[in-house]
């Protein structure tokens, strides 16, 4: 099943606690695969195995900091920005975890850890696009009531 983004609605599915392991850039497309997505809906949680595709004129700048923000670590912000192609080619295939996610008019906002080998480093992907943004869901994996 295909679900095209309303930007003036927000979307029935969360990308927290999901998981990014591969992206994958064609030409007329970037596709985003998840482990699985959320949904809630009667108060009930449900997993979908997933892709996000995003189509037409597409940019994304990616952060990834020296450590985990917030760790004690450092007193600072340290790391380095990626074009989302260096990105891509030095990380994919990936384990990128969601934190949190933002959408705003053309932009999305993904913030959250990005786990390298035994290292965790926080990440933040900013993507704009003037296409649609389409949630590709395939079998549900389970579900749980609240």
């Amino acid at each position: 099943m295909e679900i095209k983004r309303d930007r003036q609605v927000q979307t029935i599915y969360s990308l927290h606690d999901a998981r990014i392991k591969k992206i994958d850039i064609n030409k007329d497309t970037v596709v985003l695969r998840f482990d699985y997505i959320f949904s809630y809906v009667n108060k009930e949680e449900q997993t979908y195995k997933a892709d996000i595709i995003f189509t037409g004129d597409f940019s994304c700048d990616v952060l990834v900091f020296d450590n985990v923000v917030g760790s004690g670590k450092n007193n600072g912000f340290s790391g380095k920005l990626f074009k989302f192609e260096e990105f891509v080619k030095k990380y994919n295939p990936l384990d990128f975890e969601v934190l949190t996610e933002a959408y705003h008019g053309y932009s999305t906002i993904f913030e959250g850890l990005l786990y390298v080998n035994e290292n965790t480093f926080t990440c933040m992907m900013s993507f704009w696009n003037d296409g649609e943004v389409i949630y590709k869901i395939y079998d549900k994996k389970n579900s749980q009531n609240y």
